[in-house]
């Protein structure tokens, strides 16, 4: 192999490895660098890869933060009913700590007008701890280090998948609506039959638990949250 074909292939690997970070950079399927470019939608439908990023970079005055309950609220009926423009801090199951984190993000980045905060049992029950990395979120899109970014720039899926999706859903009339960013219910059906179909009788059943059996767990929940207050 000669020593000029080496070079050359050096250099054209260094200009495709460019080309795709450039690429990815440009479009930002998850909006870590700014909003959607002109003539593209904000096409939300990755929470754990997208909700930090939006937080950071569009602009809004009002926050739903939730689990995934509040993914299936249309924005703007929160918009026409308390004239906001509100986003969607969404984590599945809902933590009192994740939200918060979420929560800290949007209050460092905007002036908040209102939260509309979905408040589930299992947000007050749950460990006041986050739970982001431990359940293998892409960290990386969760601090302010530009230099782990690599792991965005070089993502295959990225490239091939996300961004296709992002134009596709933006371009297509019809095919996205803005409102219903995370939204998971738009086509499933909600009744008895679907109810009893994945409804899974227990072995056996759990002794009831004492009266203030989680009243630690919520205490620090409450604290949590009354921190970011």
């Amino acid at each position: 192999m000669s020593k000029n074909f080496i070079k050359h292939f050096g250099i054209w690997s260094s200009i495709l490895l460019l080309l795709c970070i450039l690429t990815v950079v440009l479009f930002d399927p998850f909006f870590q660098y700014h909003k959607p470019l002109p003539g593209l939608k904000a096409v939300l439908t990755d929470k754990e890869y997208q909700c930090t990023g939006s937080l950071k970079t569009f602009d809004y005055d009002s926050v739903i933060a939730g689990s995934s309950v509040a993914e299936n609220y249309y924005n703007d009926w929160f918009n026409k009913g308390f004239d906001c423009t509100v986003i969607k801090a969404i984590r599945s199951y809902g933590a009192t700590a994740d939200l918060c984190f979420l929560l800290d993000i949007a209050f460092e980045h905007q002036d908040i007008k209102y939260v509309f905060y979905n408040l589930d049992p299992s947000a007050l029950t749950a460990d006041a701890q986050t739970t982001y990395e431990l359940t293998g979120c892409p960290m990386y899109l969760y601090d302010d280090n530009y230099i782990n970014d690599i792991e965005y720039w070089l993502n295959k899926g990225v490239l091939m998948e996300k961004i296709p999706y992002l134009i596709a859903n933006s371009v297509i009339d019809g095919a996205y609506d803005e409102n219903d960013s995370y939204n998971w219910a738009q086509w499933k059906q909600f009744n008895s039959d679907m109810a009893l179909g994945l409804y899974i009788r227990k072995p056996s059943i759990s002794e009831m638990k004492p009266e203030k059996y989680y009243e630690d767990i919520l205490n620090q929940n409450l604290i949590t949250m009354g921190a970011l207050c």
